[in-house]
């Protein structure tokens, strides 16, 4: 029996306890906490599933979904239907999210929305490198802000310099500034 997944379960059962008791707890960038409404453990191959109501927590990064695998080995949370990622000012919708925490990587797919300030982003798939603070997103992209449309297909977003880049063929419509 691997010793860290049963000591990670109490400290879990026991976050769960704490932040049932007091919901003003602030947790730190290296600590995950992960709240539902049904979990399952499988102790020897090291993972567990979580379902109902799935509210992960890590620093600014809060993440709601319905299911939720999680395995110890690859430090890699899948997330399935209805997920909602809020992370600073980005706002990803989607039915399919990996959250790598090894490299500090998410990738969504599956009715994938995305909202950034007042920009609206509709793609395929998306991944979000959180170290370089950089959104690439694959595919035909959609990028809305009020009337201004840009279309184009596998873009990166810098979120740091407020840049976007596509080195494919690129259709912008853009209303007059006023």
């Amino acid at each position: 029996m691997n010793k860290q997944l049963v000591l990670y379960l109490i400290s879990a059962v026991f976050s769960l306890t704490v932040a049932a008791v007091n919901t003003e707890k602030v947790i730190t960038q290296d600590q995950l906490e992960i709240s539902a409404g049904h979990f399952e453990v499988d102790i020897s191959n090291n993972y567990f599933t979580a379902e109902n109501n799935i509210l992960i927590v890590q620093g600014p990064l809060r993440i709601t979904a319905d299911k939720a695998m999680y395995t110890d080995k690859k430090d890699v949370i899948t997330l399935y239907d209805n997920i909602i990622m809020l992370y600073k000012k980005l706002k990803i919708n989607c039915n399919h999210l990996i959250y790598n925490r090894k490299i500090d990587s998410i990738t969504a797919y599956d009715q994938l929305f995305v909202t950034y300030n007042d920009f609206f982003i509709q793609a395929d798939q998306l991944t979000y490198d959180m170290k370089k603070n950089e959104v690439f997103f694959a595919g035909p992209t959609v990028i809305r802000r009020g009337k201004n449309v840009i279309k184009s297909k596998d873009i990166i977003f810098d979120v740091n310099n407020q840049k976007l880049l596509s080195k494919e063929k690129t259709r912008a419509v853009l209303d007059e500034v006023k």
